[in-house]
């Protein structure tokens, strides 16, 4: 632990992160949507993710794959799904953007 604490600093240490995601969809279905991300945020909210199925195959989760997931449920579940972020802080975001054909 102390040589991941000089090299990654208070981030050595289990800690939480807050983000900002944007989902961008076609379509004006309001209330299902309000649903699908309900069942989508849940299931990370407030929990410790690498105790989540999806991420017990990485050694760490970042928020590349947390992206990665995010993108695959929407994709599965979202009729008219265009593109997402996940947005860690000002510098640090990642996105994805459905490619048709």
């Amino acid at each position: 632990l102390d040589e991941n604490i000089k090299l990654f600093g208070p981030c050595a240490r289990l800690h939480g992160h807050q983000f900002l995601l944007n989902i961008t969809v076609k379509g004006d279905d309001i209330d299902s949507l309000k649903l699908f991300l309900d069942k989508l945020i849940s299931p990370l909210n407030g929990h410790f993710c690498n105790e989540h199925p999806y991420f017990s195959q990485y050694d760490v989760v970042s928020c590349e794959n947390m992206l990665d997931y995010l993108y695959d449920v929407c994709l599965e579940g979202l009729d008219e799904f265009v593109d997402i972020e996940l947005q860690e802080t000002f510098n640090n975001y990642f996105y994805k953007r459905v490619v048709d054909g």
